[in-house]
């Protein structure tokens, strides 16, 4: 029924390049901003309204990732769009197929799973603004795979694995 489409290569990183990726416990920096992955699970079933609901195609499933990005330069506002993210499963790079966000103020907690979706989530030059902290929830359909295991790269931040049994 959905599935993701590719997006332009990833671009130049200036990251500390690691021998191997990040677990999802430990942030991840640029110059810019810390990205940490605050939830990781399969969904069965996205659910955007009482009557839009998406199931992934067969074989396949959905990762959901809760995510807070921090502002590590706090006089200026950071514009992404939501290309500058991506997860890798093997050798494809994926945008993601569902997006939400909701920019907040330094120490402001929420749960990421309860952001509703932004309905443009097929227009990756869409552009996410905020000036402290912002919370994303982002959804990829994937290969159903035991365990799912997915790279997340978000601009030049070192690179998280994904991992979920």
């Amino acid at each position: 029924m959905l599935r993701p489409t590719s997006t332009r290569p990833p671009p130049p990183t200036t990251a500390v390049p690691t021998s191997t990726a990040l677990p999802m416990d430990i942030p991840a920096t640029n110059d810019e901003f810390e990205v940490k992955i605050i939830t990781a699970r399969r969904l069965d079933q996205v659910i955007i309204s009482n009557v839009l609901v998406y199931s992934p195609n067969a074989g396949d499933t959905f990762l959901e990732l809760g995510i807070r990005v921090t502002n590590l330069k706090p006089d200026t506002h950071i514009k992404l769009e939501w290309g500058d993210f991506y997860v890798i499963d093997g050798k494809n790079l994926w945008v993601p197929n569902f997006l939400g966000y909701k920019p907040v103020k330094q120490g402001v907690q929420l749960n990421p799973a309860e952001l509703v979706f932004d309905t443009n989530y097929q227009d990756e030059k869409r552009a996410i603004e905020f000036d402290e902290v912002v919370f994303i929830r982002a959804i990829w359909a994937l290969a159903n795979t035991k365990p799912l295991v997915a790279l997340f790269q978000f601009q030049t931040a070192q690179t998280i694995k994904i991992e979920i049994p």
